[in-house]
């Protein structure tokens, strides 16, 4: 049995003019071209944020990393968790430079702005804690001052994750170190001092944000 095929019907035709111009004109069912209706700017700003995320053309480069946990394209968004670790962090103020523990994160890349959360588990009910950085706002986004991330100019989502995270880690924090200074040296980030995020009460909340 042959397989039926849909094939797309055009609706809307757009025509732009040598001076700049665009007409905006509806195709009706019998073929015929209505009246033409100005197209203004604002309209077509609406239009081209809408599309935009179609050309996007990110995709990872092998097999899913378990680390991802959600992606999208139309929307520029990608969240990934991120196990508790020891890393050195650079400070403006050079005596803080060292080995700081870190507990779970879970980071979000949402038209190059960052953000982040520390959790328990990487479960969708998990409570959200203020992750334990200096530059990290009360709304959980990371100020990063000049060390922007374009990930427009980036294929693949693996690739994204190491320019955000390279761009996070090796720009220097500067801001209150009165809390992060405590777990310099130390092996593991105390669960216990965590304090709960003042925007997300569940991880599915970040994410669905």
């Amino acid at each position: 049995m042959n397989k039926l095929i849909s094939i797309s019907k055009p609706v809307k035709s757009i025509v732009i003019y040598d001076n700049r111009t665009i007409e905006v004109r509806d195709i009706k069912t019998d073929g015929s071209i209505g009246p033409a209706k100005h197209l203004y700017q604002k309209t077509i700003n609406k239009i081209f944020q809408h599309l935009k995320g179609e050309f996007m053309e990110w995709t990872f480069k092998n097999i899913i990393d378990k680390k991802f946990l959600y992606v999208n394209n139309k929307t520029e968004t990608i969240i990934w968790k991120e196990k508790a670790c020891v890393k050195n962090l650079l400070f403006k103020k050079k005596e803080l430079n060292g080995s700081y523990a870190l507990p779970s994160l879970v980071f979000k890349l949402k038209n190059n702005t960052l953000s982040v959360v520390a959790v328990k588990t990487h479960k969708m009910n998990s409570k959200c804690f203020s992750a334990p950085f200096p530059n990290t706002y009360s709304g959980n986004t990371i100020c990063m001052g000049n060390a922007q991330i374009d990930a427009t100019k980036l294929k693949y989502y693996e690739d994204i994750v190491d320019e955000a995270l390279n761009k996070f880690y090796y720009s220097m924090f500067t801001g209150n170190t009165e809390e992060i200074i405590k777990y310099k040296n130390l092996p593991v980030y105390p669960l216990d001092k965590l304090e709960n995020s003042k925007s997300f009460k569940r991880l599915k909340d970040f994410i669905n944000d």
